[in-house]
């Protein structure tokens, strides 16, 4: 089995784990994040290499949203599922027969295969992601969303998202970059982020997935 292969199976694996104990996905992603929001403002006298030890939860928290979100939307209906056609074409996955087998036995969907299948490591490669499965350009997808269909807090919170999607965006696409400069280049020293900067990426990206998962269940009504 190749390396991509044994990636797919594991996380599909895992993807079958969360899917025994998690029930509603969105709702355990932002307690995550308030979690580690609300952690690291009760810090104190916190350093910056406690800090930077952030990125790599939150990082991996959106990554888990994201493989969850975009294989509901491929699961939903052959509309999104045909567009499975564009994955394939962009990612081109091998696709080993274990994987085959497992989806014929139904241990996982084609939305969960091909979602294990996409690339997360920039906020970049997953709006590609999201807009070659929706069709639609991710920002103004959010911009034109009527948070008028929300409930509750969750108006006011659509409102404050919509209004600043693309500082939003940038400072969770920074994070990305960050947490990837923290893992994989030498010395991680290099890496500084302040407190108030790590915590309005925390407040940041649950915005970003707050406001994301209620246009998919919104959208999804629709169909």
């Amino acid at each position: 089995m190749t390396k991509s292969n044994e990636l797919i199976k594991k996380g599909l694996e895992a993807a079958n784990e969360n899917k025994k104990i998690l029930g509603n996905h969105s709702s355990f992603i932002s307690g995550d994040l308030l979690h580690f929001y609300s952690e690291l403002e009760n810090r104190q006298n916190c350093t910056a290499e406690a800090v930077r030890w952030y990125l790599p939860p939150l990082v991996a928290i959106l990554e888990s949203f994201y493989k969850v979100l975009f294989a509901k939307y491929l699961d939903t209906n052959a509309t999104y599922l045909s567009r499975a056609e564009k994955l394939h074409n962009v990612y081109k996955p091998e696709l080993k027969f274990d994987l085959l087998f497992g989806l014929n036995q139904k241990q996982f969907t084609i939305g969960e295969l091909y979602a294990h299948s996409l690339k997360y490591n920039s906020l970049s490669e997953i709006r590609k992601n999201y807009e070659l499965i929706c069709d639609c350009d991710y920002i103004n997808q959010i911009k034109n969303f009527d948070v008028s269909l929300l409930n509750g807090a969750d108006i006011k919170e659509g409102e404050n998202a919509q209004k600043n999607i693309e500082k939003i965006f940038s400072s969770v696409g920074q994070a990305f970059i960050l947490r990837h400069s923290l893992i994989h280049e030498y010395p991680a020293s290099n890496v500084s982020v302040a407190k108030e900067q790590m915590l309005n990426y925390l407040e940041n990206a649950r915005l970003l997935t707050m406001i994301t998962d209620r246009v998919f269940t919104i959208d999804v009504k629709k169909m």
